[in-house]
């Protein structure tokens, strides 16, 4: 059996506690030495992991500004340029070299500004085209009016209104519900009522058409011719319409006056009140020429019988013309 002192084992023990904590001081300071290399490690994977992601963020960004920017800026341009179409610039001009989607876009619409722009100088020129005839229509002295081919009037100009106008009252006895006013948009129907008539001045008429027509008691003649572009294409009726009741009836007057006179009845003389204008001149120079026949006739006759009775001192009176005077004996 081995003895040990007790002062032996103190000292021995103590010196085993000595190197535990020995141990325990260099475990620690190796530990220490480990965490703090670690965490050194940790941080500057830390850094170099923030410092990708900031990386990747930033060239992420850069990316989808430059994105954006391809994107917007041509947008933008493509904005401006309908913009300016709509306000009737077509002289807006894109840059055309991209060649992505967007390139393709600015591409079709510098092409449909192009197109337009022509559509729209053309519509011009036709539009200016069509005004001038609408005022030199407007100021020509003729009756017209123009209908589209479905027959409705698109225009009057104010000669066919006036003349309508004043004949209103004897077309109401035929077309009740008419109103000049309210004849442009509506359809032929609402002055012809004759759909033969219609047919012929709509679907039929393929050159000039020619016919009177009788609505009340006023005559009318109409001269249609279809209107056609520089295709052949079809684009409606133009009318031009006479007032011919007083020429109707000028006619029949003097038909009935030759009538009378070649029977001898020199007395009857046109009637001129119901006249106006050119008619009015011609009947009233009828009446008299036949006052300047007539007269003398008279006169010839009241000598004649003068001279039957046995006075061969009478003479003819009146101021006679220049081939009549030697009847007169002066």
């Amino acid at each position: 059996m081995i003895t040990v002192s007790s002062d032996a084992y103190f000292s021995q023990g103590t010196e085993v506690i000595n190197h535990i904590f020995a141990l325990f001081d260099e475990s620690e300071h190796q530990l220490n030495y480990l965490l703090n290399d670690r965490t050194t490690d940790l941080r500057i994977t830390q850094a170099i992991e923030l410092g990708v992601v900031s990386l990747i963020i930033i060239l992420a960004l850069f990316l989808y500004w430059r994105t954006v920017r391809g994107i917007t800026q041509p947008l933008d341009k493509a904005v401006n340029m309908f913009e300016a179409i709509s306000s009737g610039n077509f002289t807006t001009r894109a840059d055309l070299s991209q060649a992505d989607e967007i390139g393709d876009v600015l591409r079709a619409l510098t092409s449909m500004q192009i197109k337009l722009g022509c559509e729209l100088n053309e519509s011009k020129a036709k539009a200016e085209s069509a005004l001038r005839i609408k005022v030199a229509l407007d100021n020509v002295s003729s009756n017209v009016m123009l209908a589209d081919t479905s027959g409705q009037l698109i225009y009057l100009n104010p000669a066919v209104k006036s003349m309508l106008r004043s004949a209103e009252e004897a077309i109401r006895n035929d077309i009740p519900d008419f109103d000049v006013d309210a004849l442009q948009g509506a359809g032929f129907g609402k002055i012809l009522t004759d759909e033969n008539l219609q047919d012929q001045l709509l679907e039929k008429l393929t050159s000039t058409y020619r016919t009177n027509i009788q609505i009340g008691n006023r005559h009318f003649s109409l001269i249609a011719n279809p209107v056609v572009n520089e295709e052949g294409q079809r684009l409606g009726t133009v009318v031009e319409w006479t007032d011919i009741t007083e020429q109707l009836d000028a006619e029949n007057q003097v038909e009935a006056l030759i009538a009378r006179s070649v029977a001898g009845e020199l007395d009857e003389r046109l009637d001129t009140s119901n006249y106006d204008g050119f008619m009015k001149t011609i009947s009233e120079g009828v009446n008299e020429m036949l006052d300047t026949v007539v007269v003398p006739i008279k006169e010839v006759r009241r000598v004649l019988s003068e001279l039957a009775q046995g006075n061969l001192r009478e003479r003819m009176e009146g101021d006679f013309r220049v081939s009549l005077k030697p009847l007169t004996g002066h």
